[in-house]
């Protein structure tokens, strides 16, 4: 699904090249040292990156009622809580990825390496179930199939998000092991290389 995919594209990718491309510019550094709390900028690239991917959401349904005749969500109110905690997660993951990229010329390539298997392998452009096993047992360990399941059911079948309790733990998990790494990997300066 294109929405996931878009998931993963702000809340993940455009992060952590963003944050990266600030910290070895020395923006963040500069940052650092004005009366600005730490948390307050971190939490405002949070929301404008979540206003970002609601932005995209919105256009895609959209472009795809009014150009395809798409279906509206069937459950509008499990779909938003699925975003949410979509968007959230792939931010906690896009700070881990930024704590760990030491360079701005390595982001790039970095994180498409990462990016665009996980969305082939977690099925947001087209079915996996023709994939080989070793293949489908990585997509069961990405948290992009269960986001993507989450907003299927939520999007086509009218479930309630805590109908899928195990994809909810998964992505959570998921985000929350990114805040984690970045909460301890962070850094505000550029990466000194000498």
């Amino acid at each position: 699904m294109a929405i996931g995919f878009s998931a993963g594209d702000a809340a993940y990718w455009g992060l952590a090249i963003f944050l990266v491309l600030r910290r070895e510019a020395g923006i963040l550094k500069r940052l650092r040292s004005t009366p600005l709390p730490a948390a307050t900028y971190l939490g405002s690239v949070v929301v404008s990156t979540l206003l970002v991917f609601a932005v995209q959401t919105a256009a895609l349904i959209v472009i795809g009622r009014l150009l395809y005749d798409a279906e509206l969500p069937e459950n509008w109110p499990a779909l938003v809580l699925g975003l949410v905690l979509g968007a959230v997660a792939f931010a906690g993951m896009g700070f881990a990825l930024a704590a760990l990229i030491r360079s701005a010329e390595g982001a790039s390539p970095i994180v498409n390496v990462i990016v665009l298997p996980m969305a082939f392998l977690s099925g947001s452009f087209g079915p996996t179930r023709e994939y080989p096993g070793f293949l489908q047992a990585i997509a069961d360990v990405l948290p992009l199939k269960y986001f993507l399941e989450l907003v299927r059911s939520a999007y086509l079948d009218g479930d309630a998000i805590w109908e899928h309790p195990g994809a909810i733990a998964i992505v959570a998990a998921w985000g929350a092991a990114g805040y984690a790494v970045a909460a301890r990997r962070f850094r505000w300066a550029p990466v000194d290389r000498t």
